[in-house]
């Protein structure tokens, strides 16, 4: 094996904060799934928790109201108190959902403050729904069509309570799920009943298998009462995903702890067989991957699959600079398209792609342009933002990779180049960090690291997934690697 110097320092940053996005989506809609069967004025209030940590609760409140038109409301409101490389993020987020009294789904509602800062509102207008999202002082309407099938969380409940529990049988609907923004559909499948003890008392629960098409390969259990009632659910990522009932006040103490879970940095961290004294230096590498990565999305230019089995791929990574000959492969339209996190098309995102590159050079010599002032523009480099979006960061010059990533994926479209946005894992200090980077469509895609400038991104850089950011929310590009979350296992075989 031959080493090289190291031209550069490294410290690269956690997974995507659309991954945490994810996180939300699954404490919320997981721990408020089934409430109880009446009155319909009712609230409730779960603790969650990360690999046995309390770190947040969630507190829903389900009514009937009768202006303008008699309807159901359910609100759900999270908060969670995370760390990330020593900083402590505050997560909270508010979801609303107004369905008739049958159960049609009438709109959806969703804020998000603190680390993450977005709202955004889905009305069912006949055979569309329209989204909304504002993040940035910018607004990106979506119009896709909708599928009448699809139930509010009340009429979900009621299915539930109706279906008289049977052991081993589905119970099957189609619901809107706002961290996605699209129709899903959940299977949840009776296994028999079990003791749990909640709020300190015994309960003897319904336990059952909750699955959804939009998360495949990850399978919640969840626990409820005869009414249908969840009073815990489990989802095994990050060490175990947990909600459990809880009284009011020690909810609202799990979310205001002043200890907060250890640091997310140490969650995702893979402990590296071999060191590398100089990683930028790494021209190839290859690796051998195990976990949950059959929906991962691992094969491009720089990457290839050698062999592979149930659980386990070998993987051949190697820094490549630009393709000389065109690829086969064409982007689509999504990957030069502005989105509610990529403005390309805001005033001053383009002002920046057009005012520093050279008119007359190369899209290749551009992108390098533009990746370079990324990282001499974001001047603050920390990890106190949750998840921005590109127009934000431009405002705020502040970030860690993931603000890196996705002003320049904005810029490039901007400059008409089409970019989407790599999620994965790099090499620092011994271990494999969560990391995220940007791709450039340059005759074929081509990796660019703003975070970590260099003529050619190395071969520590491992892509788990990639996706054009092109919907109204940050997590569904990335909703593949959801199984994974601190569930792979990395081992350099060899390297040059």
């Amino acid at each position: 094996m031959k080493k090289t110097m190291n031209m550069r320092s490294r410290n690269p940053a956690l997974w995507s904060g659309a991954l945490i996005l994810l996180l939300g989506a699954l404490a919320c809609s997981i721990g408020c799934a089934a409430p109880a069967a009446e009155p319909l004025n009712r609230e409730s209030w779960d603790v969650i928790s990360i690999s046995g940590a309390r770190v947040g609760c969630v507190h829903a409140i389900t009514r009937k109201v009768a202006e303008p038109e008699p309807e159901i409301v359910t609100s759900i409101f999270s908060e969670m108190r995370l760390k990330r490389f020593g900083a402590t993020l505050d997560f909270r987020d508010a979801e609303e959902y107004h369905e008739t009294l049958e159960g049609a789904l009438l709109r959806a509602t969703s804020s998000q403050s603190g680390a993450l800062a977005s709202e955004s509102e889905a009305k069912v207008q006949g055979a569309k729904v329209i989204v909304a999202t504002h993040t940035g002082g910018t607004t990106h309407v979506t119009e896709t069509a909708w599928d009448p099938e699809a139930i509010g969380p009340e009429a979900q409940s009621r299915k539930l309570r109706e279906s008289g529990f049977p052991i081993g049988k589905g119970i099957t609907f189609k619901m809107y799920m706002l961290e996605l923004h699209k129709v899903v559909t959940t299977t949840i499948t009776i296994e028999g009943r079990e003791t749990v003890t909640i709020t300190g008392k015994p309960r003897k629960l319904y336990k059952a298998a909750s699955v959804t098409d939009a998360l495949p390969g990850m399978v919640t259990r969840v626990w409820f009462d005869e009414t249908g009632d969840t009073l815990k659910s489990v989802t095994e990522i990050m060490g175990g995903v947990e909600t459990l009932r809880a009284t009011r006040e020690e909810a609202l103490g799990a979310a205001t702890s002043p200890d907060p879970i250890e640091d997310l940095a140490k969650r995702f961290m893979i402990v590296s067989n071999v060191k590398f004294d100089h990683p930028a230096a790494v021209k190839e590498a290859l690796y051998r991957i195990e976990g949950p990565i059959e929906r991962l999305k691992f094969e491009d230019r720089r990457q290839k699959i050698e062999s592979r089995g149930p659980g386990w791929a070998l993987l051949r990574v190697k820094a490549l600079a630009d393709a000389a000959e065109p690829s086969a492969e064409k982007p689509g339209p999504e990957c030069l398209a502005a989105s509610a996190y990529l403005q390309s098309d805001d005033p001053d995102i383009q002002r920046i792609a057009r005012d520093n590159v050279q008119p007359s050079a190369a899209p290749a010599q551009k992108a390098k342009q533009l990746a370079a002032w990324v990282s001499r523009n974001i001047t603050k480099k920390d990890y106190k933002v949750g998840f921005a979006s590109a127009k934000e960061t431009v405002l705020s010059r502040e970030g860690d990779c993931k603000e890196h990533a996705m002003l320049l994926a904005a810029l490039l479209r901007a400059a008409g180049i089409p970019s989407r946005v790599a999620i994965g894992v790099t090499y620092w200090n011994g271990r494999f960090f969560g990391h995220m980077w940007t791709e450039a469509f340059l005759n074929d895609w081509t990796a660019l690291d703003a975070t970590l400038p260099g003529d050619v991104v190395d071969a520590t850089h491992i892509k788990l997934v990639a996706g054009a950011m092109d919907g109204p929310d940050a997590g569904a590009s990335f909703i593949a690697l959801a199984p994974a979350l601190g569930n792979l296992s990395i081992s350099v075989q060899e390297f040059k």
